[in-house]
């Protein structure tokens, strides 16, 4: 492509080519015979017309290929606003009912004055506030090995729970 110069300026669409910073030129004839071709049928010659035919079935199949992708997203989205809509529901009647429950709210004050003489605590005697938090009273120490052979009186978790449930 040619660089052309229209009234001392050049004129040209940046188009990126890979790596290089190149500018490449389209030029008004160019574009107003594509638009026209595309727009205008009776200027179209025969030879092009009847190469678009045959690529008018594969055209249309990918525009029903895409519509459709669009209408399943679309479904997708919403069915997930749906389920989210009903799980922030869930979560507002709960809110709802802890505005209003009074034992609710006597256990969240208590909790809150805990925090808060735990916290001024930690703060008058300088230290962290998680060494006040309660300890692990014991621990215990677990090797896996791996068996050769996996002994006969061994229960699998499944019989067990089934045993223990009944």
């Amino acid at each position: 492509m040619r660089e052309a110069q229209i009234h001392g300026w050049r004129r040209y669409i940046p188009i990126s080519a890979g790596d290089t910073n190149k500018k490449y030129l389209v030029e008004f004839p160019d574009v107003m015979r594509i638009i026209l071709y595309w727009r205008k049928p009776n200027m179209v010659p025969d030879l092009v017309k009847a190469t678009r035919k045959k690529r008018l079935e594969e055209t249309t199949i990918t525009a029903y290929a895409l519509i459709m992708t669009d209408v399943f997203k679309r479904a997708m989205a919403v069915k997930k606003r749906d389920n989210v809509k009903k799980q922030l529901q869930m979560l507002t009647d709960f809110r709802n009912w802890e505005r209003e429950d009074p034992y609710r709210l006597r256990r969240k004050e208590y909790t809150m004055q805990q925090r808060q003489k735990t916290k001024n605590k930690a703060d008058s005697e300088r230290k962290k506030l998680l060494s006040y938090y309660t300890e692990d009273t014991q621990r215990c120490m677990i090797d896996f090995d791996l068996l050769e052979v996996v002994p006969e009186d061994m229960i699998s978790h499944h019989e067990l729970t089934k045993k223990l449930a009944k």
